[in-house]
This record gives C-alpha cells, sequence and structure tokens, in this order.
C-alpha cells in the first residue's frame, strides 16, 4: 500500500552522508504515482526519484521541501513481445541483457 512517510535517506545513496527526509514514498503503480504527484501539487514540493544511489550526494542533513520516491517491485517486470521489450525501472539491466541474448538477440550483450 502507498504512503508518504518520514525517514532517514541515509542509506539511499552509496555514499553515506547523514541525510533526513520529510517525505518520502515507495511507489509501485501508475495509480501511486498519480497519488503522489496530487501530493506534491496540493503541497508545493520539489520532487526526486532515487534509484540505487550511486549518482546521488545529500548536501544537507533534513529535507521538507523535497518528496524522494523510490520505484518499488511493481516496476520489476520483463516483457519479451514479437517486436519490442518492456522492462521495468526496477529490472537489472544485467538481468536484462542475459535475457534478451539468451532469446537470440545478440546486440544488447552491451546491457551485461
Amino acid at each position: 500500500m502507498f504512503k508518504i512517510i518520514e525517514k532517514d535517506i541515509t542509506n539511499e545513496a552509496t555514499i553515506r552522508t547523514p541525510a533526513y527526509a520529510k517525505y518520502y514514498a515507495v511507489i509501485n503503480s501508475v495509480s501511486d504515482i498519480k497519488k503522489v504527484f496530487n501530493f506534491i501539487t496540493k503541497n508545493e514540493l520539489k520532487f526526486k526519484i532515487l534509484g540505487n544511489g550511486s549518482n546521488i550526494l545529500f548536501s544537507k542533513d533534513y529535507y521538507d521541501d523535497i518528496l524522494f520516491l523510490k520505484l518499488g517491485d511493481g516496476f520489476k517486470n520483463f516483457d519479451l513481445f514479437n517486436d519490442y521489450v518492456q522492462i521495468g525501472g526496477t529490472y537489472s539491466l544485467i538481468q536484462a541483457g542475459r535475457k534478451l541474448i539468451a532469446e537470440g538477440y545478440k546486440d544488447y550483450i552491451f546491457l551485461i
């Protein structure tokens, strides 16, 4: 279930600078995204989407004006169709590359 919480976000970054967020949410569906943006608009907040943390360095110890979003397992999909592949935002690119290669798409070796 989707909810916005207060959270110590220190461990969300590879470099563990101490940081705390007044607003943090894990989203798992398009419905969650709609709820998040309603909340952002209503409360006049900025937002940041957090990945695995290797591209972020927190610059202050407390954030009360930004909603930090993390994509949850609801975005961990890999679906291969006849003429395209749909890969969710939290699916491993390494695993996607391996699956594509196993299916005969040798040009995707760069993903691994």
